[in-house]
């Protein structure tokens, strides 16, 4: 018995489920535990689980794998070759001749039943007993069925294996696979080949443990839609040390059968060992929140198979056992002594969280303004794909695409704008739109990302270059840019300011009559040169006057060039606010609009009639714009 004294079932699974990971029972002597990715190789097996349950309830452990000692090695009889060692870091195996065969014992197929194997003959079950025990997975083949030795190496193209499940599948040169001078054994980790397999005639037995790499076992399962134990354990990573427990126990188990160890070979070049990590016990205390005594702290590590070393006042040092490959560094030390401390015994403490005063990001406000100012002057917002499908000079490229028609990502954004107007033309006679995104550029020297605003303006039969003017005009004087410059080049406006160029303004005539105008600014060079500054401005003591009013105007005006009158016509004027709308159809579409008006003066309060004066000459000034109804 791995575990004396082993606690009931279910005191076993609520502990499990506590300080290591979830447990679902299963009817009988099972238990289901769902394994984190990080832990099938020393969790996948069931002395990892003994260890555990042992350390868990302070019982003592004892690994049932006897050490072979002096098993003959490297005596010629057995001859095996890796060709691929960067897939394999570890290759050995062990050749055995049967003496007369026996029947297993009927505690060893009862634990194969209860973890869902059938019973094959005397040398499988071995191997599928040894695998559930020590989480190594092995194979057996039939000695005097290969020819020429066994080699490790690369499938070649179009090579084909016949399996022991029956299936037949064609290799590629991608594909790890066992061999011999003829022909394919088997597909390495995932499963065996049929023309090799054990049967009740076999005298002579090759039992092979490997190490296969996780990535290599991963790729060729899933091409070959082959989901075996062993697969599902090498691509999960596991250690190589495993390898001697599993040639061990199998070799014991074996010899108790009457077979004979002729030969062995191990191709190991050992680089993976015990790895060491420092423990500090009050590094454990700024994480975790409570002390723990280094005394406590050694006699966890002790139990789960650590060795201490290089004591010290309030630290050691922790030698990591090979099979423990989910250990790396101090922190995950930490989290094994808390989680079998127990997560429930750690006091409530309320975090401490240090207060800054809040900071804004300069070019966060600037894309702000940008989009104020441009709303405000009458044009819409879009949001483009950053990704494109047509490589262009200067474009980077994605390593990993969603899809092939994404695969590139946009190095302008009035490429994007003119495919909104193209889009959306046959459904009106004017657009006016805007975006602020990110653009991408490859350079000689290094791979750019800026901020970049496009405004587009599209019209049927009309250029907008003065208006698109106009509106950067206003955009720079809200931006901060006070001193700027525009110089005709190739057909196209550029824009300078301090001697850096802000941007291009160009002329695009489109398909169906419609000519674009298009305007892209590089908001990050705005930043550095903006002159503006952001001033805070006290609230006025005196009060706010509001007055609604409702107006009549004809659908096509357009409810932002109003708001704007509003508000330069009036005298203390502090907002202007739509908030009422609706088109009465019957007559012709015309538009009813309630607006807000807040009046406010700073050095005193406002009087009727001043607020009064001040609206009509608002009125007016719309008057003269528009066609103009008060309700």
């Amino acid at each position: 018995m791995i575990v004396p004294s082993m606690p009931p079932k279910q005191k076993m699974i609520d502990a499990f489920s506590l300080h290591v990971c979830e447990v679902e029972e299963v009817k009988g002597d099972t238990i289901d535990i769902n394994l984190p990715a990080n832990r099938y190789s020393d969790l996948a097996s069931h002395i990892g689980v003994a260890r555990e349950v042992a350390a868990i309830f302070n019982l003592n452990f004892k690994n049932p794998v006897k050490a072979i000692v002096s098993p003959p090695e490297n005596q010629g009889i057995l001859k095996l070759e890796v060709k691929a060692g960067k897939f394999v870091p570890r290759y050995a195996a062990r050749m055995f001749e049967l003496g007369k065969s026996n029947a297993n014992p009927p505690w060893m197929k009862k634990v194969l039943a209860s973890c869902g194997l059938k019973p094959i003959n005397e040398v499988v079950d071995i191997m599928n007993f040894v695998m559930l025990e020590t989480g190594q997975p092995l194979h057996a083949f039939d000695a005097d069925k290969i020819k020429g030795g066994i080699v490790v190496r690369m499938a070649k193209k179009g090579e084909k294996i016949e399996t022991l499940d029956g299936g037949s599948h064609t290799l590629s040169e991608e594909m790890l696979v066992i061999a011999d001078k003829e022909r394919p054994l088997a597909i390495a980790g995932i499963k065996g080949g049929l023309h090799s397999g054990v049967s009740g005639d076999t005298k002579r037995i090759i039992m092979e443990a490997g190490n296969f790499g996780a990535v290599s076992v991963f790729k060729t399962s899933k091409a070959l839609k082959l989901e075996t134990d062993a697969a599902i354990r090498f691509r999960h990573g596991i250690s190589p040390v495993l390898v001697d427990w599993g040639l061990d126990r199998a070799t014991e188990l074996l010899t108790e059968m009457g077979a004979k160890l002729m030969d062995s070979v191990d191709i190991y070049d050992k680089s993976r060992g015990e790895g060491v990590i420092g423990f500090s016990a009050p590094m454990y205390e700024k994480l975790i929140g409570e002390p723990v005594s280094l005394k406590e702290a050694e006699s966890m590590f002790k139990k789960r198979g650590f060795t201490v070393q290089n004591k010290k006042k309030d630290r050691f040092s922790v030698r990591i056992p090979a099979w423990r490959t989910d250990l790396e560094e101090p922190e995950d030390l930490i989290e094994e002594i808390s989680r079998f401390k127990g997560y429930e015994e750690l006091p409530p403490k309320a975090p401490l969280v240090s207060l800054a005063s809040a900071k804004e990001d300069d070019i966060t406000v600037l894309k702000d303004l940008a989009r104020e100012t441009l709303a405000r002057l009458g044009l819409d917002e879009v949001y483009n794909y950053s990704f494109l499908a047509e490589k262009e000079p200067e474009m980077l490229s994605l390593q990993n695409p969603i899809s092939r028609d994404l695969a590139y990502l946009r190095k302008n954004l009035w490429k994007g704008l003119l495919k909104n107007v193209e889009e959306n033309g046959r459904f009106m006679d004017e657009i006016r739109i805007f975006e602020i995104g990110d653009i991408f550029k490859a350079t000689l020297r290094e791979n750019v990302e800026e901020v970049h605003l496009g405004i587009c303006l599209g019209k049927k039969k009309e250029v907008q270059i003065l208006e698109i003017k106009g509106i950067m005009g206003e955009l720079f004087s809200a931006l901060g840019i006070v001193d700027f410059e525009t110089e005709e080049r190739e057909g196209m406006l550029r824009i300078e300011s301090d001697h850096k160029v802000m941007g291009e303004i160009r002329t695009v005539p489109l398909s169906k009559n419609w000519i674009a105008t298009v305007a892209e600014f590089n908001l990050s060079r705005i930043l550095d040169v903006a002159e503006g500054e952001r001033e805070y401005k006290p609230l006025s003591k005196f009060p706010a006057v509001t007055r609604d009013v409702s107006l009549i105007v004809e659908s096509n005006v357009r409810i932002g060039e109003m708001v704007e009158i509003l508000e330069r016509a009036g005298e203390d004027v502090l907002d202007v606010d739509l908030i009422d709308e609706y088109v009465d159809e019957k007559l012709g579409g015309e538009q009813s609009l309630t607006f807000r008006i807040v009046f406010q003066a700073e050095d005193r309060t406002l009087t009727d009639g001043e607020v009064n004066k001040s609206l009509e000459k608002m009125l007016q000034a719309l008057r003269q714009k528009f066609k103009v109804e008060v309700r």
